[in-house]
């Protein structure tokens, strides 16, 4: 570890008398502007060159902020590493029943952490990570088969989780929280809505294919206007056919059926639960959408910092 004064005028890493980072090397220039909000998983795998500002301390926050002193502190970073290179090699998981050992397992519990908004000891034992004493363990290996029963609902998921891309993932449902929501807080009111009022005439559906015929699709309380809220968008999101609500020409209409059929699929998991729409229900569209027609994962998630300026 090197530290060098700056004075004022060479206190932007911009400055040519700064340090540079390179292949080897971070340099970490304390009067310089924060270029952009470090994930502590970035942080923690040595996954990032530029230059920020901070105290080596605030590393184990989940998020990096600017602290100013006036130092440039030159580390040599080894591969997955924050750490001086004669530090002590992590010794190898134990009791992994579905994480392959040869994964960022690191990386996937500060995944967890973020997903739940949790510490390590909410599902782990404090001081024996290992141990299946922890109830709430269990449960989190039930999730992660969940996840995984729901992966071939899309195409994209280049799995199995947690390796790779997903669509949906735990933050998709927790968002931060322990306890999933399922009902949104507010109606969302649509164009036709805003301008005719509210539609409260109860309305059985047609061409119904996942559906029970006996549905109450329109009117309140109904499954329409659950759906409506928990993506926010209007009728003709799903249906805008050529002949009617009944036309199936809008593909949007079929991947609606296969999420009737998810929601099913993952709801079995869970004890005392209706086969969707009916009866209780743990997990709803509202569950992963929140109000947006793409739901959120650990994939999707916009880490939304000050926007570092292009080369």
């Amino acid at each position: 570890m090197t530290l060098r004064n700056c004075s004022p005028e060479t206190q932007n890493c911009a400055d040519t008398a700064c340090d540079r980072s390179t292949d080897e090397d971070a340099t970490y220039c304390s009067g310089a502007p924060l270029l952009r909000e470090v994930d502590i998983r970035d942080a923690v795998n040595g996954r990032f060159r530029t230059p920020f500002c901070s105290i080596l301390n605030e590393m184990l926050l989940l998020k990096i902020r600017q602290v100013p002193i006036c130092a440039v502190v030159t580390l040599t970073i080894s591969a997955g590493s924050l750490f001086a290179q004669d530090a002590k090699a992590p010794a190898p998981p134990k009791n992994l029943k579905l994480i392959p050992a040869n994964v960022d397992l690191s990386d996937v519990m500060l995944g967890f952490n973020e997903a739940l908004g949790v510490q390590c000891t909410y599902c782990h034992v404090a001081g024996d990570f290992a141990s299946d004493a922890n109830p709430l363990k269990e449960t989190a290996r039930n999730m992660i088969t969940l996840v995984r029963r729901a992966e071939p609902f899309f195409p994209s998921t280049a799995g199995p989780f947690p390796r790779g891309y997903h669509e949906v993932d735990c933050m998709t449902c927790h968002r931060g929280k322990t306890q999933p929501e399922t009902k949104a807080a507010f109606y969302w009111i649509a164009t036709r809505e805003a301008r005719n009022g509210p539609n409260t005439e109860t309305t059985l559906g047609v061409n119904l294919k996942v559906l029970p015929p006996d549905t109450a699709v329109h009117g309140a309380h109904s499954l329409m206007e659950d759906w409506r809220d928990a993506l926010n968008v209007d009728c003709a999101y799903c249906h805008g056919g050529t002949t009617g609500q009944a036309d199936d020409s809008n593909p949007r209409k079929d991947i609606t059926r296969k999420m009737i059929q998810l929601l099913r699929v993952v709801n079995a998991n869970f004890p005392g639960t209706g086969v969707y729409p009916a009866g209780k229900q743990e997990v709803t569209c509202y569950t992963c959408h929140h109000g947006d027609p793409h739901p959120e994962s650990l994939s999707n998630h916009r880490y939304q910092g000050p926007i570092p300026p292009r080369p």
